[in-house]
């Protein structure tokens, strides 16, 4: 007696049949995404809520009170004016270092797209102070230099005055530059010559082409790039804070913070002064999505011709030389004042000394500072990293978490991105000072801090690393049997290692030099090394401050190349196995 066998279908061929899992692993596991989105939800929703509850608080006396502080009219729309202007100046020099970038080849493209990423391991204050060095009125090294040309040798001051509105936003826009291009570089090189090559022989001249071709397909990722630059550049604080201070040019994060260190601390009106910026975020998120409209318009062919290098010129490496320049100058300027006996404005090359180092290694608060800040970023890379590898896991197209939870984590997991780091100072200081957590003066408070506005950055590294690990080595384990927590062990975690890794260097070496946070959540206890730099600011120790500013940059660099070698050794390490 014959038996009949129905034969497989194709998508049974091509297909691995997933495992049947029990009910208790299948509860398990949903239950274990609805608590990642739940910790994530408190962890940006609480600092947030506490915001809005203070400046609401008593019928919404924060607001009345904002209301009638001498000229805070002019500083909102000096806030708005600094945002949009270098948001504008970031967008148009980052889309034109992007587009320049992606048309070298070879070393030259390398060294091109290098000179912008490693400008963000400059840290901003020390961009800032650099500046400082180079053009205040009357001794910036930068200033000295041009009232030597004939235009300027009868000023006793000047020209420059580094003190004034034109010049924050100048300088602010050059530190949001590295975003802008990282957003853009992705999109002009994936999109290739072909389009432009076919405008080009259609006798389309090269504006037009430029201005009809290239920026409407590159369109996506300009607006999104502009969108975060620009709330990031209205929460600007340490342009503000160290240049604006001495004018009396205020905007609302100078505001907002002066309002919490005069006694008695007036929360609520913190609260109320830097509301703008979180509407102004989201604002954004929605101007974003309608600008974009319809993504279909706007998708990129992918062909031979992507990978292929456009007409090479070197007038193309002009935008990353000049921005170079920009990072290259702050930093000697620095460095000159750091071996300097004193800031004076002169090149006195013969006096250098290293009397000012050896004095901050002296000095009793430079370790306390380093000692606080070395345990509670490692403290941070713990949390954060395994965090953000399971929020990265959530939103892969593969995960099995429900559509619902994977909007939630990612919006989650972003917003930090979108609001100043300062106003998430504000709400955690806010938050987790009162009952029943009660941090305020302990280090737990700056851990909070940090883990939250570095979830975005951990978590677009893992997510790129485990975007680009194919999904076969899981499905293939499941198959035979494996669990899903074994699975995740031994298969998941070693091919995301790198990408693993590099989370975890790359934000806590980020964390050691963390500024805007740090000033709100630290104490006379809890000094950390980024709050140091703003108290010898303070202090007029300009040679303290230059010899600090060199160490932070000394240890990001540093910082940096232990990432570069760790993934290179473990990048080796996988592909031996």
């Amino acid at each position: 007696m014959s038996t009949l066998t129905a034969e497989p279908s194709a998508h049974e061929l091509t297909e691995p049949r997933q495992p049947r899992r029990s009910w208790p692993t299948r509860l398990l596991g949903t239950s274990g995404w609805w608590l990642l989105a739940a910790v994530l939800l408190v962890l940006v929703g609480l600092p947030v809520v506490e915001l809005v509850r203070r400046m609401l608080a008593d019928d919404a006396d924060a607001f009345r009170a904002m209301r009638d502080l001498p000229g805070i009219g002019a500083v909102a729309w000096r806030t708005f004016i600094l945002g949009l202007v270098s948001a504008a100046i970031a967008i148009g020099f980052g889309t034109a270092a992007a587009w320049s970038a992606a048309g070298l080849s070879g070393r030259k493209r390398n060294i091109a797209v290098a000179v912008p990423l490693i400008s963000l391991l400059v840290p901003p204050p020390v961009l800032v102070i650099g500046w400082l060095f180079l053009f205040a009125p009357r001794v910036g090294y930068g200033n000295q230099l041009l009232r030597q040309l004939p235009w300027w040798d009868h000023l006793e001051s000047g020209p420059i005055n580094v003190y004034t509105t034109f010049w924050i936003v100048v300088i602010t826009g050059l530190m949001l530059i590295p975003f802008a291009f990282m957003f853009v570089y992705n999109s002009v090189s994936a999109m290739g010559p072909s389009y432009e090559a076919a405008a080009a022989m259609s006798g389309a001249r090269p504006m037009r082409v430029l201005c009809t071709i290239t920026i409407p397909m590159l369109r996506p990722s300009i607006v999104y790039g502009f969108a975060i630059c620009l709330v990031l550049g209205s929460g600007q604080f340490t342009a503000p804070l160290l240049l604006g201070r001495q004018s009396d040019i205020d905007t609302l994060t100078t505001v907002g913070f002066a309002s919490t260190q005069n006694f008695p601390i007036q929360y609520g009106l913190a609260s109320a002064i830097v509301s703008p910026l979180i509407i102004l975020g989201l604002l954004m998120v929605l101007f974003q999505r309608r600008a974009i409209g319809n993504t279909e318009r706007f998708v990129i062919s992918r062909d031979e011709s992507a990978t292929t290098a456009r007409k090479v010129s070197n007038l193309r490496l002009v935008p990353i030389l000049l921005y170079l320049a920009c990072v290259a100058l702050p930093v000697l300027a620095v460095t000159h004042v750091a071996f300097s006996p004193f800031w004076s404005g002169e090149f006195k090359f013969e006096s250098y000394t290293t009397g000012n180092i050896s004095s901050l290694l002296a000095n009793d608060r430079f370790w306390q500072a380093l000692q606080t800040s070395t345990i509670v970023s490692v403290a941070a890379v713990v949390i954060v990293v395994p965090l953000t590898f399971f929020a990265a896991m959530a939103t892969l197209p593969s995960s099995r978490a429900p559509k619902v939870l994977k909007t939630v984590i990612d919006f989650a997991v972003n917003l930090p991105l979108g609001v100043p780091a300062l106003v998430f100072g504000f709400g955690i200081l806010f938050a987790y000072t009162q009952a029943p957590f009660n941090l305020y003066g302990t280090i737990g408070i700056i851990v909070v801090a940090y883990v939250t506005v570095m979830l975005p950055f951990s978590m677009r590294i893992q997510l790129t690393a485990l975007s680009n690990t194919s999904d076969e080595y899981r499905q293939a384990s499941l198959v035979a049997g494996a669990s899903p927590l074994r699975t995740l062990w031994k298969i998941v975690v070693p091919l995301a290692k790198v990408g693993i890794l590099s989370a975890a260097l790359l934000t806590f070496t980020l964390m050691m030099h963390e500024f805007s946070a740090s000033l709100i959540v630290r104490s006379t206890n809890t000094q950390v090394l980024g709050a140091l730099l703003a108290d010898y600011y303070g202090e007029g120790s300009y040679q303290n401050l230059a010899a600090l500013s060199l160490l932070l940059v000394v240890i990001t660099v540093a910082g940096a190349l232990v990432t570069g070698l760790a993934v290179m050794v473990v990048g080796g390490w996988r592909r031996r196995s």
